[in-house]
């Protein structure tokens, strides 16, 4: 017995209609930023700012030099980009915790926005070994 279904009004609608997923999508690839560019990023702006140089600006990567991104190190909130159409801010406090850390990597905790400026190291848990291990 065939069952009849309404057709839809518009080719937008759906028979089961739009609903709001049960979770926010996660982002498969955020920015992920390691000491090596934080480093560099605070020399810049050690060497910009007591030389008197004014916008010194410097090629870092987000994703492990697959590509780069030119960014200033002389904005005051600290570092300004995009990644991925999606605007972010990492502040100098930040940028300074991550240049102390050789072994981590950082990436912007989960929001709506990344321009919260708070970013939380990379760390998974294995099941093989049982325990926390970070990306570096």
């Amino acid at each position: 017995r065939a069952v009849a279904r309404a057709k839809p009004k518009s080719p937008s609608d759906e028979a089961f209609g739009p609903f709001a997923p049960p979770l926010d999508p996660l982002d498969p690839h955020p920015p992920l930023f390691c000491f090596y560019d934080a480093r560099r990023v605070l020399e810049a702006r050690e060497s910009s700012v007591s030389e008197g140089a004014g916008d010194a600006t410097l090629e870092v990567s987000f994703d492990f030099y697959a590509t780069t991104t030119r960014v200033s190190t002389t904005d005051e909130r600290g570092i300004a980009s995009t990644w991925n159409g999606r605007a972010f801010v990492m502040p100098w406090d930040v940028v300074t915790t991550i240049a102390n850390d050789e072994r981590g990597v950082y990436e912007p905790e989960p929001s709506e926005a990344w321009d919260g400026g708070r970013w939380r190291k990379v760390v998974t848990f294995s099941d093989d070994t049982e325990r926390a291990v970070s990306l570096m």
